[in-house]
């Protein structure tokens, strides 16, 4: 069914699930595994830092098995969005209902609160991107949302209340906290853009592309963010491609950030000199593909923070 929904551009946004066990094992709800389904941890909003984790949000990994046989993980989580708000005096305040005797003290907390704001939210931008003349597939709204996490992810060894900025996606906390963006007339004209594409891929092919034109990025540009997933018919046979962007401005030509894991949903983010004045060319290189090849999805996006972001 989800298949078939997905092939007619229904996205599905899924709750990871609410038997997180503080991120011991992999505790995904159905339908989180599955590849066309965007699956949505909870952030505690009580917590006074930037970043926290509801501890019983479901968490990945997801083992799967690549073509060779070779046993990997990918994060199985996506995006995080408040799963858990504080009310009046520290309570914990959510809608009303007649069964309870009193409201403000009530607390109904979980990942079915979380899931919902990244629901709508997809909905909001593939509104957004049909003013501009847009018709997005699943798969491409899907990629689009992963460019809306913060980054900032919980770690496996830190404390519940820690996070960093990190490129790939974590198994706990997925691309981070979701914050939605649409494109605007500002955000797709020179010296910045947004700009997403769907390709296949085969066995030792490379694919290339710049980030924006050929030469160097706008000085102004403080970060830019790439997101890509590929999608194989099952998890016992998946594909593995490395991502990595370069910087061709150089006499020398270097890496300036890459993701060789066997994740099936990557992202990498670049910020200030990272992004400035480069000429930021993206890589995907097939390492092993079936002969039919495999469905490629990449969104990228660059901009200054926060005027035209």
């Amino acid at each position: 069914m989800i298949s078939r929904a997905t092939a007619v551009g229904m996205l599905f946004v899924s709750i990871s699930g609410n038997a997180g066990k503080n991120g011991v094992g992999c505790t995904l709800d159905f339908p989180c595994p599955l590849q066309d389904v965007l699956c949505v941890g909870a952030m505690d909003t009580l917590a006074t830092n930037y970043f926290n984790r509801w501890p019983e949000s479901g968490n990945g990994p997801i083992q799967i098995r690549q073509m060779d046989g070779t046993k990997v993980v990918t994060a199985g989580v996506d995006l995080m969005a408040p799963g858990r708000f504080g009310g009046s005096q520290g309570t914990h305040q959510w809608f009303p209902s007649s069964s309870l005797a009193n409201y403000a003290s009530s607390e109904w907390t979980g990942t079915s609160f979380a899931a919902p704001l990244v629901a709508g939210g997809a909905g909001l931008l593939r509104h957004a991107w049909s003013l501009h003349g847009a018709k997005m597939s699943a798969r491409e709204l899907m990629v689009n949302m992963l460019l809306m996490g913060d980054g900032y992810q919980q770690l496996e060894n830190d404390e519940p209340w820690k996070a960093r900025y990190i490129n790939t996606l974590s198994r706990l906390t997925g691309a981070g906290s979701i914050k939605l963006r649409g494109p605007t007339s500002k955000s797709l004209s020179a010296p910045w853009g947004w700009g997403y594409r769907s390709f296949v891929i085969h066995q030792g092919e490379l694919v290339q592309y710049t980030v924006g034109d050929s030469g160097p990025e706008d000085e102004r540009t403080t970060e830019w963010k790439w997101a890509l997933a590929f999608f194989d018919p099952t998890l016992e046979s998946t594909s593995h491609l490395n991502i990595w962007v370069e910087d061709v401005c150089s006499q020398t030509p270097f890496i300036v950030q890459s993701d060789t894991s066997g994740s099936l949903r990557k992202r990498i983010t670049l910020r200030e000199d990272l992004v400035k004045k480069r000429c930021l060319v993206m890589n995907v290189l097939g390492m092993k593909v079936p002969d039919q090849g495999v469905s490629v999805v990449s969104a990228d996006a660059y901009h200054s923070t926060p005027e035209y972001w």
